[in-house]
């Protein structure tokens, strides 16, 4: 499968955005979209720490002999695990345009690092939006979730999963039919900004409500 796509970003957190897929040499997809984002990210600013002044020299008449050093071991070098940073998510306090209205929702969840366990805040994020999906019974929508690039392309497509289907479980548990979801993981392919700062990377790792079916 291979894509491309541009977005257009708006005033209220809206944005338009045309998609092309191919899935094969007989079929390929073009796509405009109507699209709503929820939550905020909050950058963490970076604590300078301060360098201590460097004391002057002390002179010292009387040289002491130098201490035996014992043998030391050297630390195990262990292989550095990567880590996603933490991202602050502000849940929304309501939903005021309809499912019915929107091509693709886009819902920015922090989750728990490394795991697919959604946060408390996570939670309330989601509920602004079930009360409205409650409302459209009929509507049919692919949950799709998106990492950055930190860590695999394999361990990202996995995590991606399983947080799809975290969010399709919670979902269900709050009366949503799990005929209406689907789970998509999509790794850190389709990214929505650089993965090369800390900014970009909070914002591609999100999780989208695409409407298959009003």
């Amino acid at each position: 499968m291979f894509g491309l796509g541009a977005e257009y970003y708006l005033p209220k957190a809206f944005s338009v955005r045309l998609e092309w897929e191919s899935y094969d040499k007989d079929a390929s997809l073009l796509s405009l979209n109507l699209i709503k984002r929820f939550g905020h990210h909050t950058a963490y600013k970076a604590v300078e720490t301060p360098v201590p002044a460097e004391a002057e020299p002390m002179v010292v008449n009387a040289v002491a002999e130098p201490l035996p050093v014992e043998d030391t071991i050297a630390p195990e070098v262990t292989e550095p695990v990567i880590v996603e940073e933490a991202v602050a998510v502000v849940p929304a306090e309501a939903v005021s345009e309809s499912i019915a209205e929107l091509d693709v929702v886009i819902v920015e969840i922090g989750f728990a690092l490394n795991s697919a366990e959604l946060t408390s805040q996570d939670k309330q994020t989601l509920d602004a939006l079930i009360s409205d999906i409650q409302q459209h019974s009929q509507a049919q929508l692919e949950v799709q979730a998106h990492t950055d690039n930190q860590g695999s392309e394999k361990y990202n497509q996995a995590l991606s999963q399983r947080r799809a289907e975290a969010v399709v479980a919670y979902m269900v548990e709050q009366g949503i039919s799990n005929e209406q979801l689907t789970a998509v993981g999509y790794g850190e392919s389709q990214p929505r900004e650089s993965n090369d700062t800390a900014e970009g990377r909070a914002k591609n790792r999100r999780v989208e409500f695409k409407v298959l079916q009003r």
